[in-house]
């Protein structure tokens, strides 16, 4: 058997490694193809004596040398194949790179221009207390310039004196575990600025921990000097018009003998006169006269509702519970306005629940919110229509409704109906007669009963004041 010389081997492997294929690459068949093919061109290997010798022969002789250069190609195969797929991953690998480089870039960049404009001062420092980072609205808040914070102990810059305890105290827990008491919450402390003058601060604490394991804080600092001034101007103004009111309230409550005093003198001699006490009238003083008792019996209404009003203010107004029934109440109303009803011709319809029998209430203060309340019923109902009062028991409250087929209200208005001294439209002031106080008294007495009131109405189609007090004492 002829041996192989390693120049031949060497100068076959190099001119198979300057034949690539189009692909890059080498495979088995193909390159034992293009073996044949070179050796045969170079009349090297097995066909050095192509020609002299038949295949058996070129087989047997050159085996060997088929089977190393088969092994060889295999081996450049699998090699290309792994540099390949490492020089993929590698791209990968870089591609996934650049990506999240510019995501820190755009990240950054968004976080400089929100921090550059915002209003509030942001604040950074490292585990040891020394600032990391200040912002443009940290500098304008504290006149500190960042070149001069920057690595500095941020506590003894802008603190005052007061926080040095709690402030050493709680920067040792944060360090161990960035926890702290002033972590999470919006608080409400003060700060201090270059000059040394203290302002009142709202601070937003967070923390964060570092690839080294090191904990770091956050802050966003608002300065709450002009909303501080305008909430104590707000307090003061309320204060203010708060003792205004009560002394006027008291006034008014004090006064309340000199005020009736006179109207009272006023309305009895001038009913006096109509009955006749004092000799005969005629048709001309009866007119006049009964003017002004008219005028007196309305004046001395409006003032007993003033009055009234102020003792609710000032805390005056006292109830006095005591048990009985509504139909008694329902007697009373219907007594007083009976006439009133009649001259207008419009029904009156009370109706009690057969189950509601006793209540236990401020009788008087009942009876003059259901006066009112029927009152305006028929005061603003046309002639020859109807006011349905009703009474009932709902979930130990009593449950009252004054329905009227009258003029209504409006959606809007409806807002302003137990303000006191409002009416709802002028024309209505000129043509029904009233002090605007009648449904402000019917609020504030249902509630000093714990109780609620309330309107259902559509303008022309009739109105419905509801209201519930419980059937026992408020507590």
């Amino acid at each position: 058997m002829n041996i192989v010389s390693d120049e031949l081997v060497e100068e076959v492997v190099i001119a198979l490694l300057n034949m690539p294929d189009e692909e890059g690459g080498w495979t088995v068949p193909q390159d034992y193809q293009q073996v044949h093919d070179l050796m045969r061109d170079m009349k090297v290997g097995p066909y050095e004596d192509y020609g002299k010798m038949n295949t058996t022969e070129i087989i047997n002789k050159y085996f060997f040398l088929f089977i190393l250069i088969v092994m060889f190609s295999f081996v450049i195969a699998l090699t290309t194949t792994y540099v390949d797929s490492v020089n993929r991953q590698h791209k990968e690998e870089l591609i996934k790179r650049e990506k999240a480089e510019q995501a820190l870039m755009e990240s950054e960049d968004k976080f400089a221009k929100i921090s550059t404009s915002a209003q509030d001062a942001i604040i950074m420092i490292d585990n040891k207390g020394m600032t990391t980072f200040w912002n443009r609205a940290a500098e304008k808040m504290f006149d500190y310039k960042k070149e001069e914070v920057m690595g500095k102990y941020l506590h003894d810059l802008i603190a005052p004196a007061e926080y040095t305890g709690s402030y050493k105290k709680g920067l040792a827990g944060f360090m161990a575990e960035g926890k702290g008491p002033a972590i999470g919450p919006i608080i409400s402390l003060k700060a201090r600025k270059k000059t040394g003058d203290e302002f009142p601060v709202e601070l937003s604490l967070s923390s964060f921990v570092l690839r080294d394991g090191t904990w770091n804080a956050a802050g966003i600092i608002r300065d709450t000097t002009y909303r501080k001034k305008a909430e104590e101007a707000l307090i003061d103004a309320r204060v203010a018009a708060e003792a205004a009111n009560r002394t006027k309230s008291e006034f008014l409550a004090n006064m309340s003998h000199e005020l009736r005093t006179p109207l009272n003198s006023i309305i009895g001699f001038s009913d006096m006169l109509l009955e006749g006490v004092v000799g005969n009238l005629n048709e001309k003083q009866i007119r006049y006269l009964r003017n002004i008792s008219g005028s007196g019996h309305h004046l001395l209404t409006l003032i007993n509702d003033i009055l009234d009003l102020s003792k609710v203010d000032s805390g005056k107004m006292q109830i006095s519970y005591e048990k009985f029934t509504i139909n008694e109440v329902f007697t009373d109303i219907r007594n007083n306005l009976a006439n009133f009803a009649i001259s207008k011709s419009i029904t009156l319809n009370f109706e009690v629940e057969a189950d509601l029998t006793d209540i236990y209430a401020d009788k008087l203060k009942l009876k003059q919110i259901l006066y009112n309340l029927v009152s305006n019923a028929i005061k603003f109902t046309s002639e020859q229509g109807s006011v349905y009062i009703s009474a009932s028991a709902r979930s130990n409250r009593l449950h009252v409704e004054v329905r009227d087929t009258g003029i209504g209200i409006n959606t809007e208005d409806q807002k302003k109906l137990f303000s006191a001294f409002t009416q709802l439209d002028s024309t209505y002031s000129r043509k029904y007669q009233g002090s605007g106080l009648g449904l402000v008294l019917v609020k504030k007495f249902v509630e000093i009963h714990g109780g609620r009131v309330w309107v259902e109405s559509e303008s022309g189609k009739g109105s419905n004041f509801i209201f519930e007090i419980p059937l026992c004492e408020a507590t």
